[in-house]
């Protein structure tokens, strides 16, 4: 178990005396321990001569100055807050180095991102922004979308993101409308082959490509934990698309998870560039936990 903070000292986890560099894995208040997934990374730090210690993001009690870095991992309640995770990233940024950095965060936390990648000629599922006065029945007809997504633009999880079936667009109407008035929305037509070939998650440490799963289809259920998966060795075409993501970015991430869906003509499509508090799988493949931890430590310098 690990602390959320020097606050709760009743949680402390000895740290040797050899140990002088200390790391915070951020995380949020339903999860002051972390991701039992997460928590794969604490020994391999430590093997490393690196303590760390889980620190959620909004608690007044953390002193972040006192960290020599901050590594971003479960904030998974920013999308209901996205404006108040900002700002204290700014300001613990200010203070500690951050990794994710905000240069990178800030426009991760806007799914606005997808459209601008298409325009650079990623192939992402197709993407519209939902209108106040047209129908989702007008939308779909003046994109030639019968069965189609419906997302925040602000999410995470699959918070709040549902399926509609071409036999469905009327009755959903409602639901629909009651979205827009909460925010923005994000319509794109279902990738069927998503049923059958689940997504694909590309894992990347400081640039590098480090593991595979697949996903099976369906919601991703956040507060559980990370989904049932299965280690995947991704195709050639898949890796070189990822690839294509990760090398312009700047500064490199830290950590980046590419989460594809293959068509059935071969072709991947991009559904999500997860670079703020994704899930990295680091139980299903034996070496992630420390090639994830060389990635921190030589950071750290």
């Amino acid at each position: 178990m690990l602390p959320v903070s020097r606050s709760s000292q009743a949680n402390v986890r000895p740290i040797e005396e050899a140990v002088s560099t200390e790391v915070g894995l951020v995380t949020w208040s339903a999860l002051p321990t972390l991701t039992e997934d997460d928590r794969l990374l604490v020994p391999a730090l430590e093997r490393l001569g690196v303590a760390a210690r889980a620190c959620v993001w909004d608690d007044p009690q953390v002193d972040w100055g006192s960290l020599d870095a901050a590594v971003v991992r479960s904030t998974w309640d920013y999308h209901r807050r996205r404006t108040e995770f900002l700002a204290w990233a700014e300001r613990s940024s200010s203070v500690v180095p951050l990794w994710n950095p905000l240069e990178l965060l800030r426009p991760n936390t806007h799914k606005s991102y997808l459209a601008e990648l298409g325009e650079r000629g990623i192939p992402i599922v197709p993407t519209a922004t939902g209108r106040e006065g047209e129908t989702l029945r007008e939308l779909g007809a003046r994109l030639g979308w019968s069965d189609v997504v419906v997302k925040p633009a602000v999410s995470a999880g699959a918070q709040s993101t549902f399926r509609v079936k071409a036999d469905e667009l009327d009755a959903a109407e409602v639901m629909y409308r009651n979205a827009l008035s909460t925010g923005e929305q994000l319509v794109q037509p279902y990738v069927s082959e998503i049923d059958e070939a689940g997504e694909h998650s590309l894992v990347y440490f400081d640039g590098a490509y480090s593991h595979a799963v697949r996903r099976p289809p369906g919601l991703l259920a956040r507060e559980a934990g990370a989904p049932a998966a299965t280690a995947l060795d991704p195709p050639h075409v898949e890796r070189a698309l990822a690839e294509r993501l990760i090398r312009p970015l700047s500064p490199t991430p830290l950590y980046a998870r590419v989460d594809l869906v293959p068509l059935r003509s071969g072709t991947p499509v991009l559904m999500e560039l997860e670079l703020v508090e994704p899930a990295v799988f680091l139980g299903f493949d034996p070496g992630a936990p420390e090639r994830f931890a060389r990635a921190i430590s030589a950071r750290l310098g």
